[in-house]
């Protein structure tokens, strides 16, 4: 293929794909000019193709039919004309039209297509009492929607990248342009333009793919399907990623104390959701070395332990055919 304007023919795409009997092509014969509209049936809304592409150019006038005439006056939001490598293929597989004159040895291709997408629903992962409900959804557009809907700010940035090599996939950078910090966003784009594996399919497995250290136990980066979180995090100057096909929105830089933090905590007076993250972080030094200091007193400094106590431990713990070591696992 050429790098830039691809014009192909019928058999030639039908080549590509192998004879898919899904590939369809509308020829049509208007006057002198001879037109070809190919597309993959099963991606493409069909009323769209008929009412707006189909019928549309059967309207136009005979001296009028050319390439630069439908380019600049068919009635479709999005219209490519300069195609590079394998994104032609690609567009098709995504549900585009491909337009070819014949004659002109010309084409271009519009967006036909029908998306199926899960409506806006209640987060259930991170479940809230006080704040918004609704959730992520797999649909990129949508996801993208939700925040410009929710976060008015014309320094809003949303950057758009490719991952993979045959299978690709559109992934959204966004940040505030003036809060986030650069050097962070252009090591997160070099992170992202080097990943080449076609296997990722969610957020999840990508945010492993972007992280420092990939044999470390603990996460590097949070995931949250919560709009609001998402936004609040931008806001304090850290960046999101979103991935198409995925619900579930990538936050970074993470540092230890992020993992403490709710989203309710937002919505809570300062005093209250400071000593609620305090607690959680007593908890969590409670439950390392609470089992550690139980397992080391049983089992080699009992003497620590007052003898009334002593007693009783002794009672109950001989009914137990383990020892403490196992007994805590």
């Amino acid at each position: 293929m050429k790098s830039k304007n691809v014009f192909l023919d019928y058999q030639e795409i039908r080549t590509i794909l192998n004879d898919s009997p899904d590939l369809m092509c509308r020829k049509m014969e208007l006057g002198r000019q001879t037109i070809q509209i190919v597309f993959m049936k099963n991606l493409i809304n069909q009323e769209v193709l008929n009412e707006y592409v189909i019928k549309y150019i059967q309207t136009i006038p005979e001296k009028h039919l050319n390439y630069s005439y439908l380019v600049n006056n068919i009635p479709i939001e999005e219209i490519k004309t300069e195609i590079k490598g394998n994104e032609f293929i690609s567009s098709l597989l995504k549900g585009f039209s491909y337009i070819y004159f014949l004659k002109e040895k010309k084409g271009f291709i519009v967006n036909c297509n029908n998306t199926l997408e899960r409506s806006i629903e209640k987060a259930e992962t991170e479940s809230l009492v006080y704040g918004p409900k609704i959730s992520f959804t797999e649909s990129l557009s949508s996801n993208i929607k939700i925040i410009r809907q929710n976060l008015n700010d014309y320094n809003l940035c949303t950057d758009s990248l490719t991952i993979g090599e045959r299978v690709k996939k559109e992934v959204r950078i966004v940040y505030i342009k003036d809060i986030a910090n650069d050097e962070t966003l252009n090591n997160l784009k070099e992170r992202l333009e080097k990943i080449k594996p076609d296997n990722i399919n969610d957020s999840s497995v990508l945010a492993q793919c972007l992280e420092d250290d990939h044999y470390t136990f603990f996460p590097q980066l949070l995931l949250t399907e919560l709009p609001d979180r998402f936004i609040y995090s931008i806001l304090n100057g850290r960046i999101g990623v979103f991935m198409d096909g995925s619900p579930v929105a990538i936050i970074g830089p993470a540092n230890f104390f992020s993992f403490f933090e709710s989203t309710e905590d937002i919505y809570l007076r300062w005093s209250l959701s400071t000593f609620i993250r305090f607690t959680r972080i007593f908890a969590m030094i409670v439950s390392l070395f609470l089992t550690a200091f139980y397992v080391a007193t049983m089992t080699y400094h009992f003497e620590l332990i007052p003898s009334k106590l002593l007693i009783i431990i002794g009672q109950s713990r001989s009914q137990v055919p383990f020892p403490p070591l196992l007994e805590a696992l």
